[in-house]
């Protein structure tokens, strides 16, 4: 067995690259152990923003994949036990299947809209393109789930043979790929993110999600100039500060 010597100097290397992830933003003292985080927190959201398209389509797929799995599944005979097997192993909230006039013809769970139109029904009013043929494909916006990290969302694709529609509702996590609500827990400690001026993800206590730049006290010039202090509640931060792509990156030193 071959044995590994690891001399002082490479021991305090490897702790350094396992410890700048975890310090993130907030690492040091020193305008050094700023330049660090921010060019690990900058790593990261170059990360995320090239892969953002492919994400975006990877999310979409998956969403209508299921809907069409379901769509081949499912039909005005489809027995409530097996809507229940079929939602359970699609992970689905509800499913609502259309003849081709777009009148409901089954859905699970049962909620007393068989009979009904969809165009009648206010949240899935919008899938009876799907029925008309205008779009073979619909899907709603995500909302959050409050509370959660999860986000509800309906998703509508043509029955396939059969003329009429299938709507799918169903939770998931996997918006967060597209949203970027998470990239500052991967760029580490005081690291905000915004997106047309908007924060879009915070680990900075103080620089909450869905507050703007100016909120911050920070202007455009202070972005374009890379390093600035800020104050938030009485605690000021040195600043190292960029845009990449169509983010903008903001890693805070407390002082």
């Amino acid at each position: 067995m071959k044995k590994i010597l690891l001399t002082g100097a490479s021991i305090t290397l490897a702790a350094a690259a396992v410890m700048l992830p975890l310090a993130g933003c907030g690492a040091g003292g020193d305008a050094k152990a700023l330049d660090a985080s921010y060019s690990y927190a900058e790593s990261k959201v170059k990360n995320f923003s090239s892969k953002l398209s492919y994400n975006t389509a990877a999310f979409y797929d998956k969403i209508f994949s299921t809907a069409n799995v379901a769509a081949m599944i499912v039909n005005e005979k489809t027995t409530d036990e097996d809507f229940e097997k079929v939602a359970r192993f699609l992970f689905l909230d509800s499913i609502t299947v259309t003849d081709e006039k777009g009148t409901i013809v089954a859905s699970y769970p049962d909620s007393g809209e068989k009979g009904k139109r969809l165009k009648d029904i206010e949240d899935k009013r919008i899938f009876n393109r799907v029925v008309k043929g205008i779009s073979y494909k619909l899907m709603s916006d995500p909302a959050q789930v409050e509370g959660t990290d999860e986000y509800s969302l309906l998703a509508g694709v043509v029955r396939g043979e059969t003329p009429g529609a299938v709507v799918v509702g169903l939770k998931t996590n996997a918006y967060s790929d597209v949203t970027g609500e998470k990239l500052a827990d991967q760029c580490g400690a005081n690291s905000v993110v915004l997106s047309d001026g908007v924060i879009i993800s915070s680990t900075l206590d103080k620089a909450q999600t869905g507050k703007k730049l100016e909120d911050l006290g920070v202007k455009s010039e202070d972005i374009k100039s890379g390093s600035f202090d800020m104050t938030l509640d009485g605690t000021k931060y040195s600043c190292k500060a960029g845009t990449i792509d169509n983010y903008t990156l903001i890693c805070a030193q407390p002082e």
